[in-house]
């Protein structure tokens, strides 16, 4: 490999080491009622919140 190419490749490469990992963020209630708010209009329950709760942990288990 000559220099020219590992040189090109720290140019690829270097953006991607310095990614830095945004923090998990959850829904809002807000967020949940928009989308539960087309079958289930007004507030959201707490078996609502609480098993949108157990998505998003699952999602952060999944993607950390």
């Amino acid at each position: 490999m000559s220099i020219k190419e590992i040189q090109e490749l720290q140019r690829l490469v270097t953006p991607m080491m310095e990614f830095k990992r945004r923090e998990w963020v959850g829904l809002t209630d807000d967020e949940i009622k928009a989308i539960v708010g087309r079958i289930n209009p007004g507030e959201i329950g707490a078996y609502t919140r609480e098993m949108f709760k157990k998505i998003e942990d699952k999602l952060r288990e999944k993607n950390t």
